[in-house]
């Protein structure tokens, strides 16, 4: 069983948790989070060990991963401090906030021999894995392009207004029903994330050019 230590406690966090007790594969061996008493919170939940520090954390002997779960901007420095001690590494998307960021992980992740990956989840779903196997076969051709829409229900408080967003008068002050999500995006080898955010005129569709 795979030791595996997190770095971020929030909610993405303990859906990895779940997946990884019901998985039976992996098994949570520790946690750090900028807030203590979070990661302290979390590892009560979902078991590990509560760390003060990411180094701490990368320093404990029996983690053989992590997953990157907390703030974008901070995956690029945590992907290739956890590389540089030897740990597999599992990034919550996007994996950076650059090309050039990326290149540095995939770069970093070979040197290292470690295998370092996003966590792109919808290439399981099985609506992909179907048109993935169409696709390989032949049975739909070339493929050039397409367009693919992801509608997701969400609580009644995500389109509630958000008082930091401006006045009454300021349309962006209401968020959209349903969130934009990342669509997939189809290859020769395989299936790659493309993930990105945009406004769009009707906000009840996420619409994911792939």
């Amino acid at each position: 069983m795979i030791k595996v230590g997190f770095i971020g406690a929030g909610t993405v966090a303990g859906l990895h948790a779940k997946a990884l007790a019901e998985g039976g594969a992996g098994q949570l061996a520790g946690v750090w989070s900028r807030s203590h008493a979070n990661a302290e919170r979390f590892a009560d939940q979902y078991g590990g060990t509560a760390h003060d520090s990411a180094e701490a954390l990368l320093a404990q002997p029996d983690i053989e991963a992590v997953f990157i779960l907390n703030a974008s901007e901070a995956h690029a420095d945590l992907a290739l401090r956890s590389l540089e001690a030897g740990k597999h590494v599992l990034i919550e998307k996007p994996v950076g906030v650059t090309r050039g960021e990326v290149r540095r992980i995939r770069d970093a992740a070979r040197a290292s021999d470690r295998v370092c990956m996003p966590s792109h989840n919808y290439i399981y779903a099985p609506e992909v894995r179907r048109i993935h196997a169409h696709l390989t076969s032949g049975r739909l051709g070339r493929l050039n392009s397409f367009w693919a829409l992801y509608n997701q229900r969400l609580p009644p408080e995500v389109g509630r207004p958000d008082p930091a967003m401006g006045g009454p008068d300021d349309p962006s002050r209401l968020r959209p029903a349903l969130l934009r999500r990342p669509a997939s995006l189809c290859r020769r080898h395989g299936l790659a994330g493309a993930f990105h955010q945009s406004r769009h005129d009707r906000p009840n569709h996420d619409h994911g050019r792939v």
